[in-house]
């Protein structure tokens, strides 16, 4: 049996054409066991009611903390199916990929596989922006870390590396991938299309503090990960540097030009994609590398109970 696992907050319009694409889905690869099962993180804009109003779809209420690791292991332990298909509420998966993949009902070719997914960004007035193909193809597909919130995975699986860590409430998906990739396991990203992502951009309103947490985070759960190690290095090479040109500051200060160089590149490189001033930029990055140390040393959040009720 494959449960599909849709999770949501707030999403609207787009919800109901998510839980449509997945009826239609089963309709046309012709799924014959199957639950469908709905998760929402409190929304407040009827998606619940909207839930209900399929047959359908089990439908699951958060009531305590939530984030996308409570809500798809919360899911995947009200979940029936030997195969976990999850699905954000705001994807339109595709027919034709489940028959390319599946042995049986109850096993995949991969246990633990996605495919291409296709962005659609729109601004806060529902005016479509710009497609996107975030994830770039390769024939015959490829293995990798990288997860995101859309893919398929054997439920012994799941259970085997205990699902999502409640605590990672950013990048929870990419923690699963990189603790299944130090075992062995890696995901397969099939060469076909999967889903349709119909985003909604809210421009430059970002937590970037809390993203620091998580990052931080992840980085202490995975320093010693070489699935990791590259994606840290090619994204976080000023918060290295800076360490690097502390410490042989004490033999020679001429070491911490190393810093302002890199910071210099960093900041050239972002100024081609937006019109954020030098300073602010300077400020905001040198900013940004000390606070990841401090929450390396001091972030310890504590384990999410899940709280919840079924509808």
């Amino acid at each position: 049996m494959i449960s599909f696992i849709i999770i949501g907050r707030n999403e609207g319009e787009r919800l109901r054409q998510c839980f449509n694409s997945v009826l239609d889905v089963i309709k046309a690869d012709d799924i014959t066991q199957y639950n469908i099962v709905y998760v929402d993180s409190q929304s407040t804009d009827g998606s619940v009611e909207l839930a209900k109003s399929y047959n359908l779809i089990k439908t699951i209420l958060i009531t305590g903390e939530c984030n996308a690791a409570v809500a798809r292991n919360i899911g995947a332990k009200e979940a029936k199916g030997d195969i976990l298909f999850f699905i954000d509420g705001d994807m339109e998966i595709q027919p034709g990929f489940l028959p390319k993949i599946l042995k049986s009902e109850r096993e995949m070719i991969y246990p633990f596989i996605s495919g291409i997914f296709i962005d659609y960004v729109y601004n806060t007035k529902q005016e479509l922006l710009y497609k996107n193909q975030r994830i770039p193809s390769q024939e015959g597909g490829r293995y990798e870390a990288i997860v995101g919130g859309l893919f398929l995975i054997e439920k012994a699986y799941w259970i085997r590396f205990n699902g999502m860590d409640m605590r990672q409430k950013r990048s929870q998906d990419y923690d699963l991938g990189l603790r299944m990739a130090k075992s062995g396991t890696l995901l397969f990203r099939k060469d076909q299309l999967l889903a349709y992502h119909h985003m909604v951009s809210y421009g430059m309103r970002v937590d970037k503090v809390s993203n620091i947490k998580y990052t931080a985070l992840l980085f202490r759960k995975h320093w010693n990960n070489k699935y990791y190690i590259p994606t840290f290095v090619k994204q976080q090479y000023t918060t290295i540097l800076l360490l690097v040109s502390l410490v042989a500051a004490y033999f020679s200060w001429w070491f911490f030009c190393l810093y302002n160089v890199a910071l210099a590149y960093k900041i050239r490189k972002q100024m081609r994609v937006n019109k954020i001033g030098v300073f602010t930029q300077l400020k905001s990055l040198i900013s940004r590398d000390i606070l990841f140390y401090c929450f390396l040393l001091f972030f310890w959040p504590n384990q999410i109970v899940e709280k919840y009720e079924i509808r």
